[in-house]
This record gives C-alpha cells, structure tokens and sequence, in this order.
C-alpha cells in the first residue's frame, strides 16, 4: 500500500519538477577553488578600513551630540505638546511649587503662552471696542501685549542672569507666559460677572487669581536664584510690572469710562 502511494507521488507533476530543479542544481553546483578565495591581507584591510569608517560615524556623532540639536529644532521643540497635557500646565499655573512633585514643574513650551497671549488679545480686543468713544486709548491692545512680551522675559532674563540663575530664557518664557492665565481668568470673570463696573470686585478677583500666578512666578525665581540680595530685588520687580501690567490692561481696555491719564468720564 505504501509503495504504490509512494509511486503515485513520484509520478506526479509536482515532484517531477522539484526532482528536475535538484539535479539542475546539484549539477551547476561545484567546489570553490582555493585561488578563487580572498586573500587573507585582503580580508584585514577591508576589516581596518570598516573599523575607521565606524570610528569616523561614531566621532560625527559625538560631535553632533556635544554641539547639541540646532536653534530651528530647539524652537520647534517647545510647539510639541500633546492637547490634553494643556489644562494640566494652566491648572499647575496657579499653584505655588510647594504643593507636591508636580507643582514644582516649570513646563517649557510655547503652546500654552501663546494660547493665553491670544485668547488675552480677543478678551482685550472686545472690551476696548465697547469703551465710551472719549476713553478709548489710541494704543491698541495687541501693542500693549507686544510690549509686555517683550519687554517682560527680557527684564527677568537679565535680573536672572546677574543674580547667577540657571533659568533659561525658553524656562522664563513658559513661566511668564502661562501667568498670563491669572490675568485672563480675572479679566474673564470680571467681563462676565460685573462688566467691568466694579472695581471691588476686579480687585477680589485679581487678588486671588493674579496673586496666586504672582506667587508661583516669585517662589520659582526664589528656587533658582542663590544670591540673597538679588533673590528680593529680582522677585519684587517681576512680581510688580506682573500685577502693574494686569491693573493696566483692565482699566485702560475694559473699563468702559476709564481714561487714561484723564479724569473718569460718567456714563449717559
């Protein structure tokens, strides 16, 4: 029974052709001759030439790390956050960094500033269209933002610097940036809650809003600065051009009867 299966498969057309493709192969097939081999001299200079190719790859590399990632890739860098980190970071903004390991976080990127620099702008934007006519400030509120964020990192960057801090200028943009969510939670506040005609109420809000992102922006400098002296001139002035900045803004753009430099207009 076995051998007539056996001569079943060996007659059919599957092992026929693989029967054919062993004897084509066994019958091309032959031995190496020995002066077909590489010499051995050959053999170790392709082994010392490959060694110095790796060498010369491992040194690039160990340059490009030591020179560390370029501006354009340090820069993109902090526009990579994932969306749902983004309430965490506000929400760690108003905490001083002494509630646990992640108040003490300084997050570093430009999605958040940039989102309360924007979301300020249109706040600022609306409430400056509905001033009285004669209390309107002929200087636009995307200036006064433009000064502040320039001016602002600048300043602290420099006091940081002469007080020997090892915050960055990315650190210290990130910081200022994401204190901007005091002033866009109390200015919110008072537009929807008051309309901006109480200023007991802008001064309640802005005490515990303001005051809580002044504190986390003073207790970090206080961290990262080692020279006493500097510690109180470096926090004093960030803390006040913060709440100055903040008190300016409301005033000058929301207030509806408010004058800039003028005496208080009353309403019709």
């Amino acid at each position: 029974m076995n051998d007539r299966v056996i001569e079943k498969l060996a007659e059919s057309y599957p092992f026929r052709r693989a029967a054919k493709w062993a004897v084509y192969f066994i019958h091309k097939a032959r031995a190496i001759k020995p002066e077909e081999l590489i010499p051995e001299d050959k053999v170790k200079n392709l082994g010392s030439k490959l060694e110095e190719r790796l060498k010369n790859i491992a040194e690039d590399l160990a340059k490009k790390n030591k020179n560390g990632p370029s501006l354009s890739t340090r820069i993109l860098s902090n526009f990579r956050v994932v969306p749902w980190e983004l309430p965490k970071r506000i929400f760690t903004s108003f905490l001083p960094p002494i509630f646990g390991e992640n108040s003490r976080k300084v997050y570093v990127d430009f999605v958040g500033p940039l989102l309360a620099v924007v979301l300020l702008w249109s706040i600022l934007t609306s409430g400056h269209y509905d001033k009285h006519p004669k209390a309107m400030l002929e200087t636009p509120p995307v200036l006064s933002l433009a000064y502040y964020c320039l001016a602002m990192p600048s300043l602290c960057l420099f006091l940081a610097k002469v007080g020997n801090s090892n915050l960055t200028l990315p650190e210290i943009v990130a910081l200022l940036g994401y204190g901007l969510y005091g002033h866009l939670a109390t200015i919110f506040l008072c537009y929807l809650f008051s309309m901006e005609s109480s200023n007991f109420f802008f001064f309640t809000v802005m005490t515990f809003f303001c005051g809580l992102s002044a504190l986390r922006l003073v207790i970090v400098l206080l961290m990262t600065i080692p020279k006493p002296a500097a510690r109180l001139i470096v926090c004093s002035i960030a803390a006040t051009f913060h709440i100055l900045f903040l008190v300016h803004i409301h005033f000058s753009y929301m207030h509806k009867t408010f004058v800039y430099g003028g005496s208080k207009i009353s309403p019709k």
